[in-house]
């Protein structure tokens, strides 16, 4: 075997060849641009850790909690004291742990041919496997396997091809030699470590510019390779390869993990929820940097950062809102809608991290964080593909051997009990309504206010609708990020259930700095909209958004919309649109995932078991017109822009049809109101609505169940609404 890596393409001035205790600085510096600042960080810091030290209030100093870095190995996620429950473990997730074993066969043998490959998260199942067992045989696959792969890291980069995008492998790497540091010798230890070391020092100088390499920021999921810079900082500090360097690691990855966690803190804010509103991300692999740093921080330092972080403990709740029946999720943000099925195969691990971190000093949280880890077992997630016991094999597979706490959690209760008929998620800028958490319940998301805009649309007032099936949708695909459909059509309004006031000269939104090929008379920010009256009773929720904010001011000087919900299924749309030109046109949006029956003022729509009428009362004399089809599912002004040229590849939850309602002449102030019912395919309109429009008002009178409610809303001035039922 090679002790010594291959050199990457630009060369490493330091010469690997100093005696093994030489200084390792090397001539590249450390970019500190992308930070929040030394200083900042280390005062942060420093408000943790003033118990310790007495030292709050004093000029920051790194020196105090450095020192409190143990001194030996390991210390990136478990320590010595850790190792008898770490085996205990072992036994108790059987399934896991033979698992584990039978993956780390595939790290290569020691003496077969020099091999080029990231086998980082085969790593981490060796050490797992080599710390419970001892096996000699499996330490010598492991010193191939991190010899093997650091040749290509060094490789990719000389090509100038990204290691991935996501930085778990060489986090696993790090783990790793972590694991094996006392069984190595001397030589092998230092070339090994100055070998990455490298490689960490090119990322930060030009391997960030590679396409496709990993570089999620701390707003985000926080995924990408600058996370390694705390561990690395943790592995090598006070090893004499080159203690500077270490430490300017811990320097500059601290400020970045608190940055991670005071945005999501800022995200949940007091009423829970996550560092995004789509699912797909908030759910995956986003908490996975802040599951790590705890460990880490724990292991190496003895202090438990989690308890600083409570914001956490309410994640629970934010999900048991977005859980649609047959683990489904509204689909909200960048989602795929191919089954709009919940993003849960890493819930279960999620679920035990709150467990572990938080059962004793907020043991209602655990309780209903455990029923979540029970219920997405239950309903099939975190099952095969990579998975044993509920936890990841391919990925991160040592949690379960970290998570002590799981053991002692409190017994599971349903995260939200006697819940209200509506939730705000204030920050997050989403509005649940449910009238239960059984099949035939209806669940209604509105998108409004707020200020997380990780893979947020141009998506403000938009609602999703599920009864039975989504009848009303978030439409288009992430899927083909390089097609202009995720650019012209997905992430714009014209893809949500809200409105458009279409300028034509108005300049292309951009997404994910790309501006869309075609204007479509959608919103221009993705943020900035507010809610301005939320109200929930037991049989009604009134809901009222100003969006002007999110509207070019070129074009619009006021957009208001309302929702009033009334138990248990109708929904009551109320806007309120004035143009700054009559000639800018206005249109109402509902999307389908199949063709819907138009009848006069009346739209038919089902989808799976369910059927939504959707009924037009303003404005008078409407043009109601079906979009869609065949060569016209994403069709934008002038064209349809597909991902895909097989019309096989888009699914019905993609939205293959919208309907939209426009106004018969042009004004520069326009209402619209809407009754929408949901039900199953049996259903017919029973809901009877009558609308009278005075100078100041409209009132709309409707049959609810057994009886009739009146829902009056002002047409100018603040967007009030009343409810009123009469037997």
């Amino acid at each position: 075997m090679n002790a010594f890596p291959e050199s990457p393409a630009r060369p490493f001035r330091a010469s690997i060849h100093n005696a093994p205790n030489a200084p390792f600085r090397g001539e590249r510096a450390i970019r500190k641009t992308a930070v929040t600042g030394w200083r900042l960080g280390a005062a942060l810091l420093f408000g943790v850790l003033a118990w310790w030290t007495g030292a709050a209030g004093d000029e920051p100093d790194v020196a105090p909690w450095m020192e409190r870095i143990r001194d030996d190995h390991p210390r990136l996620m478990f320590n010595r004291d850790d190792i008898d429950g770490f085996r205990a473990a072992a036994a108790k997730y059987e399934a896991h742990f033979a698992e584990m074993r039978e993956r780390a066969a595939g790290l290569p043998e020691p003496d077969a041919p020099e091999q080029t490959r990231d086998y980082g998260n085969l790593l981490m199942n060796g050490a797992v496997v080599y710390q419970v067992t001892g096996s000699r045989e499996m330490l010598d696959r492991i010193r191939a396997g991190l010899h093997a792969s650091l040749r290509f890291y060094h490789r990719q980069y000389e090509r100038e091809e990204p290691v991935s995008w996501y930085a778990w492998s060489r986090l696993s790497w790090l783990v790793a030699l972590d694991v094996v540091w006392n069984d190595l010798d001397e030589e092998e230890r230092v070339a090994l470590s100055r070998s990455f070391m490298r490689h960490l020092l090119d990322f930060d100088e030009f391997g960030r510019n590679i396409r496709r390499e990993g570089t999620s920021p701390p707003v985000a999921g926080f995924y990408g390779a600058q996370n390694l810079f705390w561990f690395a900082g943790l592995l090598w500090h006070g090893e004499g390869i080159d203690d500077d360097l270490a430490q300017r690691w811990l320097e500059q990855g601290y400020p970045l993990y608190m940055e991670m966690l005071e945005n999501r803190r800022s995200a949940a804010g007091e009423d829970g929820g996550a560092a995004s509103g789509s699912l797909n991300y908030a759910l995956n692999q986003y908490p996975v940097a802040k599951w790590n740093f705890f460990h880490s921080f724990r292991a190496a330092i003895g202090y438990d950062l989690a308890q600083d972080w409570p914001h956490v403990t309410r994640l629970p709740d934010y999900i048991w809102w977005n859980w649609l029946p047959g683990g489904l999720q509204f689909g909200y943000g960048d989602t795929s809608h191919i089954t709009n099925r919940l993003p849960g195969h890493w819930l279960p691990t999620h679920m035990a991290h709150i467990l572990h971190f938080y059962g004793d000093s907020h043991p209602e949280a655990a309780a209903r964080a455990h029923d979540l880890k029970r219920r997405a077992l239950d309903e099939g997630f975190a099952a095969g593909g990579g998975h044993a016991d509920g936890f990841r094999t391919s990925i991160l597979g040592i949690y379960p051997y970290l998570l002590s706490g799981v053991a002692a959690a409190p017994d599971p209760v349903p995260p939200v009990q006697d819940a209200p008929l509506a939730r705000r998620f204030a920050n997050m800028g989403q509005i649940f309504i449910r009238t239960g958490d059984e099949p035939d319940d209806v669940f209604v998301l509105i998108s409004a206010g707020g200020h997380v805009r990780s893979h947020r649309h141009y998506d403000a007032g938009h609602f999703t609708l599920y009864h039975r099936g989504f009848l009303a949708l978030d439409s288009g695909t992430r899927l083909n990020e390089d097609s202009d459909h995720l650019y012209t059509y997905y992430s714009q309004t014209i893809a949500h259930n809200t409105l458009l006031i279409y300028k034509p000269d108005e300049e292309p939104p951009r997404f994910w700095g790309r501006p869309a090929a075609v204007v479509s008379g959608g919103q221009h920010r993705v943020i900035g909209s507010g809610v301005v009256a939320f109200e929930v009773e037991d049989d009604w929720v009134h809901v009222a958004c100003d969006l002007s904010p999110v509207y070019h001011p070129s074009k619009s000087e006021e957009v208001l919309r309302q929702f009033v919900f009334l138990r248990p299924n109708v929904l009551v749309i109320f806007d309120r649109v004035r143009s700054t030109d009559a000639a800018f046109p206005k249109t109402w949006l509902l999307h389908t995932a199949l063709e819907p029956r138009i009848d006069g003022r009346r739209v038919l729509a089902e989808q799976d078991e369910g059927r939504l009428i959707a009924t037009t009362l303003l404005p008078e004399n409407p043009r109601i017109e079906p979009v869609g089809g065949p060569g016209r599912e994403f069709w934008v002004v002038d064209r349809n822009v597909p991902f895909s040229d097989d019309p096989d590849d888009i699914a019905d939850l993609m939205g293959r049809w919208r309907v939209e309602v426009s106004p018969p002449d042009a004004n520069e102030q326009d209402f619209f109101l809407h009754v929408l019912e949901v039900g199953d395919r049996s259903m017919e309109s029973t809901t009877d609505g009558r609308m009278q429009k005075d100078d100041d008002q409209v009132r709309v009178r409707l049959q609810v169940g057994d009886g009739e409610a009146t829902i009056r809303f002002a047409l100018e001035g603040e967007p009030k609404a009343t409810v009123t039922f009469r037997e």
